[in-house]
């Protein structure tokens, strides 16, 4: 459970830089809306499955 954790925390230390990056590098408005959505969505797609390998991962000790 563990190195979900960590893998979900490095994830969203790249989405992070990734929003970061965009902000200052890129020009086009258009561009930076369009990154910054997509990053809002994948972010909303990993705190769905967090919740749904938490949600397995308490019933897997529950039976056990």
């Amino acid at each position: 459970m563990n190195k979900l954790y960590n893998l979900f925390t490095i994830l969203l230390v790249i989405i992070s830089l990734t929003i970061i990056i965009t902000s200052i590098f890129v020009n086009d408005e258009q561009l930076k809306i369009i990154i910054n959505i997509s990053m809002f969505i994948l972010i909303i797609i990993m705190a769905i499955s967090a919740l749904l390998f938490r949600f397995i991962h308490n019933k897997k000790e529950n039976n056990e």
